[in-house]
This record gives C-alpha cells, structure tokens and sequence, in this order.
C-alpha cells in the first residue's frame, strides 16, 4: 500500500519551491506545510466501514486532540501570551487558532488524514460536520466526521461518481463527467439503499439541488435537467445549451450556472426556465465553479488561471491568477478563494481583496477535489500512483488577512 505521506525527497522539494513563493511575499508565513512534518493522522481514528457511526445515523464527530472540537471554537489550550504563533499548533499564526491535530509551520497549519487506505479519492462535499466523498475508482460513496471519527461505507456498485450533492437527508451523485451512461442518484446520509432519479443520463455535468429538486445536465443532449425530490418525472429546463459535458454545476437561490470544459464557457439559467445565458467564453478549459457573494468563481484548467465574473451576462470577466498547474476545483469564502491545482498537487488560497496566491499544502498523493466548510479546507487524494494509496484529509483555514 502507498503511503499518502510525502516521501524526504519530495518534501525537501516541494519546501524548496513553496519558499520560493514564500520569497515573493516577503515572508515564510505562506510556506508550504511540505517544510515541515508530513501529514499528520487524526486524533480520531477512522473505524472500519459500519463501524463507529453504526448505521442509524451520520458518523458522530468527537473532539479532536482534546483542545478543539470539530464543530465549534478554535481551541483552546497553553495561554496565548507565551505561545509562539509560527510554530504551535494550537495557537497557529493566530492566537486560539488551532491546527485540529496538524502541525504549524511558519504560521500556517499543516494537514491532518481523515481517512487513507486503498482508496482511491474522487469527487466531495461536506455538510453537517460530516464529509461525503466518492472512490473514484470503484465509485463507492463513503461518510466520516470532519474529525476522522466513525467511517461509513453508504453505497456500494455505483457507477463512477463524478460530483456530489448534499441536502438534510439525502447524498445526490451524478455519473462522471464525459460521455458515458450514468445515473443519477441518491443515497440516506444514514447510509441504505440506492434510489436511481434519472437513469441513463448521457454524459452528466454536475449535480445541485435545493428544497424541491434535484439538478443535473446531459451533456449528449446539451440540456439542464430538473427531478422534483418527491414523486415526479424528469423535467427539461433548458435545452440546446452549450458545454454541459465535462463541467461543474452549482445552483444558488434563483440560477444555475455550470463550466463547459469543452466548450470553453461558463454560463447561466434560471430555476424557472427562463432562456440561458453564456456568462464568460473563451475561457480555455473552465472546470472547477463556486458561487459566493454575487459573483462566480471558476478554474480554467487549460490555460492555468482563476477567474471572477459577474452572475449577470454581458459583464467583463476579471482573473485572479495565472500560471498555475492544472487548476480544478475551487471554493469561496469571505476571507479567501480556494482552488487545487491537480498538476503540482498544491492547494493554493488567494485573499478576496487581492494578492499573491499562496500555496498551502503541497502532496505528491494527487489530490482531487476540495470543500470547506466554516473553519477547514477537506481534499480528496488520489494516491501517488492514481490508483489506490489515497483517501481523505482536512487543514485549518489560514488565518485570515
């Protein structure tokens, strides 16, 4: 089994260019946690698949390394006034900024493995301190605490997962992202049996859902579907649309807005089937795609960037950065933008207001896909070799600037 730990070489390696970038900031504050220790494992170790979280409801979240708990604070711990802020992992960059069990290097948390094995990490969401991740290999969905306690196998023999979706009660996936048959589909975040929405869907393109549907796009049809949660056929909310296949789909209260790889733009309908709209073209690659504070964020995976624009069409499209290796997924909050760069295998965060991007985890172990939630960014490893060897890990947010 390979180890998800980054061997001394790439370590050494992988420290050397983050302090070059670190270099460029005039600081090490942003250097990668490669630097120093390797992954860390959590406090809470993940139990079997049945075991821990049991089966009659979401695996239950304990606190982590006694000082912090998964939901709530930041930690507690030694008195601030005699910490030092660039090393101790309870008081990282901050004071009662804790690591959750990772070590602080230069101000900045280092990563913590939730879950890691022969596993293969595909597509992510988290919600409710629980974390929902697909196998990409074998597309089992599993569950686990955002500590790593209570790991819950949910779904067997689903088709390969290419997004996951998250409501009160229920996991929705949709089938990968190219052109081959899929489902769509869903899961009790308790764990159970499988209930197919939409089979036979031609090349999904994500998959998002609100109080009364479930979204998905087709991409062989070039439509945006819609299927009521209860009792209801699939329903055609747009149609004729460009690059549904091979892109990412999110909704916000009143629109969806999905990436078309392929089609090299990013675009927008609303929830009530008025016409789509093309938001940005040219784009060269869009992948990745967030929605937050009226504004889109995405990856260009083809030609290295992150970009802002406008949720209304006709407005100009700003980048956030260039140069970056493969960029895919991406987040948003109010502090910070997130993306992975599948290439370089960093994750890189870039402040709202402006800068340098800074990258803040660096692992040969490929990671896959990212979420965060109020207080940590959760990514998904693929393992060295892409297959096996992989799993789950989180890292505390930077501090915020």
């Amino acid at each position: 089994m390979a180890s998800v730990n980054p061997p001394a070489d790439a370590r050494r390696a992988a420290c050397a260019r983050a302090a070059l970038a670190a270099a460029a900031l005039g600081a090490l504050a942003w250097a990668s946690v490669a630097c120093g220790e390797p992954f860390a494992t959590g406090a809470a170790t993940a139990t079997p698949p049945g075991g821990g979280g049991g089966t009659g409801g979401a695996p239950p979240v304990t606190s982590s390394g006694g000082s912090s708990t998964a939901s709530g604070g930041q930690g507690g711990g030694a008195d601030c006034a005699s910490a030092d802020l660039a090393t101790s992992s309870q008081h990282c960059g901050a004071c009662f900024h804790d690591c959750f069990g990772g070590a602080c290097t230069g101000g900045v948390c280092g990563p913590v493995m939730l879950v890691s094995g022969d596993f293969t990490g595909g597509a992510l969401a988290v919600a409710g301190n629980v974390a929902y991740w697909a196998d990409e290999l074998t597309g089992t969905i599993h569950a686990v605490g955002v500590d790593g306690s209570g790991l819950l196998e949910l779904a067997t023999a689903v088709p390969p997962v290419g997004a996951l979706a998250v409501d009160d009660t229920h996991v929705y996936f949709s089938g990968g992202t190219g052109l081959p048959v899929g489902n769509v589909g869903r899961v009790p975040r308790s764990g159970g049996g499988i209930e197919i929405l939409a089979p036979a869907i031609q090349g999904s393109g994500g998959v998002a859902v609100d109080g009364g549907f479930v979204y998905f796009g087709e991409g062989a049809t070039s439509r945006i579907l819609r299927k009521p949660k209860g009792p209801g056929a699939v329903q055609v909310l747009a149609s004729m649309v460009a690059g549904v296949a091979g892109g990412q789909l999110v909704a916000t209260a009143d629109h969806l807005f999905w990436t078309g790889r392929y089609s090299n733009t990013v675009a927008t309908v609303g929830k009530t089937g008025t016409a789509p709209a093309v938001l940005a073209a040219g784009q060269s690659g869009p992948l990745g795609l967030a929605a937050y504070g009226g504004f889109i964020y995405f990856t260009k995976f083809g030609a290295g960037g992150v970009a802002r624009g406008a949720t209304e069409p006709g407005l100009p499209v700003s980048t956030l950065a260039q140069n970056q290796s493969g960029p895919v997924s991406i987040a948003v909050d109010s502090d910070f933008v997130y993306w992975l760069n599948e290439t370089s295998g960093e994750i890189v965060a870039l402040s709202t207001t402006g800068g340098t991007p800074m990258p803040i985890v660096t692992s040969p172990a490929r990671p896959s896909a990212l979420a965060v939630d109020a207080e940590a960014i959760y990514f998904t490893l693929r393992g060295e070799n892409g297959v096996g060897g992989g799993g789950l890990a989180r890292v505390r947010k930077p501090v915020a600037p």
